[in-house]
C-alpha cells in the first residue's frame, strides 16, 4: 500500500502532526509526502528523498496566507479566476502523475491522505483507492479565500471515505458543513523524547529565576498585551518565549523586549525543545480567541504535559474544558497571573498526573488510529 500524505505545510517547517504521522505512517508502507511550494523555494518537478521510506514532491498552490500582504491579495485575485485554476489544476496534475510514475505505483493500492484540501482536484485525477480528509485547523481562520476554495473544501468533504477533526469545534464544523459525522483523532507527543531527562540548553539563563515559558509559532494569534501584563505583574519570573515570528508581530516582540525579565530565543530545532520545556517552570499557551484557536488543539498541551511541565491557558476554546484539571484554563488576565504562580510551584502529584495523560496520548497511538481508517481492510 502507499500513501499520497498532502500536507498544509512544508517538511521543514515546525515538526508538528504532519510530520509526526509521516514517519509513522512510513514505517509500514511507501509514503509520497506532497507539499505546498513557498516564496523563495519554487515547485520541484522530480521526486527528492526527504528521509528513509519517504520520497518528495512540491506542488505550486495558490499562496492564500502568505506572509506578505499584497502577494495574498494577489492570489486572492487571481484564484478567483476559473482560467487561472484550470491552468493551476493541470499543473498539479501533471506533476502529480509524473511523480506517481516515477515511483512505480501500483493501480488501486495508493489512498490519499489529506490535510491540503486545494490538493482535492489533483487527486481526482489520480486512481486511489481511498480518500481520507484530517482536519487540523479551520482552513478559513489563516486567510481569505476567493468563493472557488469555499467550493472546493466542500467537493473535499462530499467525496473524502472519511473525516477527521483534530477537536470537537472543528469535527462539529466539519459535520454542520458535510451532514457526515468526523471521527476526533486529537494531537498527541513523542512521549519518550519529552519526558527524558536532559540537559539545560546554555542559552537558557541558570541563574534561579523561575521560568514561565512557550515554545510555539509566534504569530498573530498570540495574547501579546498579555505577556506584557505577566511581565509587569510577576517581575521575579522571566518569561520565556521560544519559536519562529510572523512579521507582523516582531513590533510586540520589540514592546515586550523593554522588560528585564522578557526574552525571546528565536527558532530552535525540534530535536531540542524538550531540553527548554524540561527547564521551564510552567508552560504558556496564551493565544487570543478568534475563529482561528477556537477549534484548536495545541500539540504543545501534550508536549508540556509530557516534560511535566502545568499548562496555563486562555480561554480560547471551548475544547479546553476536556482537559481540566490538568490545565489552568484562565478566561481572565489576573486568573492567568494567578495560574502561572501556582504553576511555578512543585506537585509530584500533579506532574505524575501530566506525565499519565502525555503517555496516552503518544504520536504512535494517533498514527495508529488514523492509519486504521485510512487502510480499513488492514484492520
Amino acid at each position: 500500500m502507499t500513501t499520497l500524505f498532502f500536507s498544509d505545510i512544508p517538511w521543514t517547517a515546525l515538526y508538528q502532526r504532519p510530520q509526526h504521522l509521516a514517519v509513522r505512517f512510513a514505517a509500514r508502507q511507501t509514503l509520497l509526502w506532497v507539499e505546498p511550494a513557498v516564496l523563495g523555494h519554487p515547485p520541484r518537478r522530480r521526486l527528492v528523498s526527504i528521509q528513509e521510506g519517504i520520497s518528495g514532491l512540491v506542488l505550486p498552490y495558490f499562496p492564500y496566507n502568505a506572509r506578505n500582504f499584497l502577494l495574498r491579495a494577489a492570489a486572492r485575485a487571481t484564484g478567483a479566476l476559473a482560467p487561472a485554476q484550470a491552468v493551476l489544476d493541470r499543473v498539479q496534475v501533471s506533476m502529480l502523475a509524473g511523480a506517481m510514475g516515477d515511483m512505480a505505483l501500483p493501480a488501486g493500492e495508493t489512498v490519499a491522505y489529506l490535510q491540503n484540501f486545494q490538493a482535492f482536484r489533483a487527486i481526482r485525477s489520480c486512481r486511489v483507492g481511498r480518500i481520507l480528509y484530517d482536519c487540523i485547523d479551520n482552513p478559513f481562520g489563516f486567510a481569505r479565500f476567493p468563493r472557488p476554495v469555499h467550493t472546493l473544501w466542500r467537493e473535499t468533504l462530499d467525496a473524502a471515505d472519511a473525516l477527521i477533526a483534530t477537536s470537537p469545534t472543528l469535527a462539529d464544523l466539519l459535520q454542520r458543513t458535510s451532514g457526515r459525522q468526523a471521527h476526533v483523532v486529537s494531537n498527541g507527543v513523542e512521549y519518550a523524547r519529552f519526558a527524558s531527562p536532559v540537559e539545560r540548553p546554555r542559552d537558557l539563563p541558570d541563574d534561579g529565576v523561575p521560568i514561565a515559558g512557550y515554545v510555539g509559532s509566534v504569530y498573530p494569534w498570540i495574547d501579546f498585551a498579555l505577556l506584557e501584563h505577566l511581565c509587569r505583574a510577576l517581575p521575579n519570573v522571566r518569561v520565556v518565549i521560544v519559536g519562529t515570528e510572523h512579521p507582523e508581530v516582531r513590533p510586540k516582540l520589540s514592546a515586550l523586549s523593554r522588560y528585564p525579565n522578557f526574552l525571546f530565543l528565536g527558532h530552535r530545532p525540534y530535536q531540542t525543545v524538550p531540553s527548554y520545556l524540561q527547564h521551564f517552570n510552567a508552560g504558556l499557551i496564551p493565544f487570543l480567541r478568534n475563529q482561528l484557536t477556537a477549534g484548536v488543539n495545541p500539540v504543545k498541551l501534550y508536549e508540556y504535559a509530557a516534560a511535566g511541565l502545568t499548562p496555563v491557558a486562555t480561554d480560547f476554546s471551548p475544547d479546553l474544558a476536556l482537559f481540566s484539571p490538568l490545565a489552568s484554563i484562565c478566561p481572565t488576565a489576573e486568573e492567568f497571573i494567578d495560574a502561572v504562580r501556582s504553576a511555578l510551584s512543585p506537585d509530584r502529584r500533579r506532574t505524575d498526573a501530566l506525565r499519565a495523560f502525555a503517555r496516552d496520548n503518544d504520536w504512535d497511538a494517533k498514527a495508529a488510529q488514523i492509519l486504521a481508517l485510512l487502510n480499513p481492510a488492514s484492520r
